[in-house]
């Protein structure tokens, strides 16, 4: 997978977590077939589980709280933000979520099912999607110059911090 570009953009953080974002799955697709002993495979799953977790919430977080700002922040210095694109990209790889998440629950019921190729299936049916998306939105973010980075930045922080409280909520209803 291509790593988003490196932003000259000071006020952006982002590109960090679309790539480890890309990281963490590109992981579990490299990995997934060096896995035989079910207790490695099981740990696996739920790494996967969490991935789907992290990627739902920050997506989430991005659309109700984020997203809304920088548009408004756009306004505030005179250029037209849309976020839209970027909203529907993010509907766009919903289905292969759902397909990943459908396997996940299936693999946790029965290990057994632990198929490495058939998990590489579901990513490839949405991977590309996803990485472009990642990297699309990093290109619509570093058009916000004219933005005050001051500004920016501590939306983006807002955001941030949002999402680190609900990575908690994430982690402990799993357990």
């Amino acid at each position: 997978m291509v790593i988003c570009p490196r932003p000259t953009y000071p006020s952006l953080a982002d590109p960090i977590a679309h790539n480890a974002l890309l990281r963490a799955l590109n992981s579990v697709y490299l990995q997934s077939e060096q896995l035989k002993n079910p207790k490695d495979q099981a740990d696996c799953v739920l790494y996967v589980k969490y991935w789907i977790d992290w990627i739902a919430h920050h997506h989430h977080g991005e659309e109700e709280m984020f997203f809304p700002e920088v548009e408004e922040l756009g306004k505030e210095a005179g250029i037209a933000v849309h976020m839209t694109e970027n909203i529907a990209q993010h509907h766009a790889f919903e289905p292969g979520l759902k397909n990943l998440s459908d396997w996940v629950a299936r693999v946790e019921k029965d290990t057994s099912l632990f198929n490495p190729k058939e998990l590489k299936g579901i990513i490839d049916g949405f991977g590309a999607i996803l990485q472009e998306h990642l990297k699309d939105e990093i290109d619509t973010l570093m058009e916000l110059h004219p933005v005050d980075s001051k500004k920016l930045l501590s939306s983006y922080l807002r955001f941030d911090l949002e999402l680190r409280k609900g990575e908690k909520v994430c982690l402990l209803q799993s357990v």
